[in-house]
């Protein structure tokens, strides 16, 4: 496995793993346009920013996985009942998204190279019930 941050001109670092011959990258809280994607270098599995507000909107986020070249693309720091974090809901995600969509009522998933779906879907998971448990 291989981790590498991506440089990046804010406070801001995209992680990119490089493992079993995947590679994902997670934008954190990215808030610069996708232009700077080629810093991050193409990815099959993206995390996203989906909450606008302290991150990218999500058009841009969709373009973020766009320029990646990320088959799956996962939804991050969103809004979800119960919190307080001033955030957009999903559903602001899923109106921008113009593609696939697959839904799991799991709050993680396992992911290889031969499970990656041919066209770009956007995988969202169930948000974890409780205090998170790792």
């Amino acid at each position: 496995m291989t981790t590498r941050a991506a440089p990046s001109s804010a406070s801001v670092v995209a992680y990119v793993v490089e493992a079993e011959g995947l590679t994902l990258a997670h934008l954190s809280d990215v808030g610069e346009p996708s232009d700077s994607a080629e810093r991050v270098g193409r990815a099959d599995v993206a995390i996203v920013p989906a909450g606008d507000v302290t991150t990218v909107g999500q058009e841009e986020a969709v373009r973020w996985a766009a320029r990646l070249g990320a088959r799956l693309v996962l939804p991050a720091h969103y809004w979800v009942p119960g919190s307080n974090v001033p955030l957009d809901p999903l559903d602001r995600l899923l109106e921008a998204w113009r593609g696939r969509v697959e839904r799991v009522s799991s709050s993680s998933v396992t992911v290889d190279a031969a499970s990656l779906p041919q066209e770009p879907t956007l995988l969202v998971l169930e948000p974890p019930r409780g205090p998170l448990r790792i």
